[in-house]
């Protein structure tokens, strides 16, 4: 399955400075993909920006500016509530479907790096790749922070 990695930049980096390769020696990199590297054209970075997903994935984290191609993160508050509210929703979703005994293991390894079903990984300012789920855990970090939304690269797992 193929899914994007997304690299989050400095609001101030040129885009000329953007990252153009990724850190093919990273753990989270090497642990969830068996590709990763192509670059997203245009026309298909845009294409994820103004995707309902992605719009859906910063719900209660962030606003994403698709004209600017920005995210502003909420305060610390505001994503650590939302981060909750998701946890507790999803183990109240877990354990109902152990219940009924359709909890497999996938599904309980997947829910721990996926946030709500998105397989995307992050990029952040040249840093190290993250998980959907770590990324959205640590978006309180980012309070009131505003970042571009710089290459987006191709992975495959």
């Amino acid at each position: 399955m193929h899914f994007p990695i997304i690299a989050l930049e400095k609001i101030d980096t040129p885009v000329e400075d953007w990252a153009i390769d990724l850190p093919y020696d990273d753990a989270t990199l090497n642990r969830f993909t068996d590709y990763a590297g192509e670059l997203y054209s245009e026309e298909e970075r845009k294409r994820v920006i103004n995707s309902e997903w992605f719009k859906k994935l910063f719900d209660g984290y962030a606003d994403i500016d698709t004209e600017k191609e920005t995210i502003t993160f909420y305060n610390a508050v505001k994503c650590a509530w939302s981060f909750k509210k998701y946890l507790r929703e999803k183990t109240e979703e877990l354990y109902n479907l152990a219940l009924d005994d359709k909890l497999t293991g996938f599904e309980l390894e997947r829910s721990g790096v996926e946030y709500n079903h998105c397989p995307e990984l992050f990029y952040v300012d040249g840093g190290y790749v993250q998980t959907s789920f770590d990324f959205i855990d640590d978006a309180r970090y980012y309070a009131g922070e505003t970042w571009r939304i710089g290459n987006i690269f191709d992975a495959h797992f």
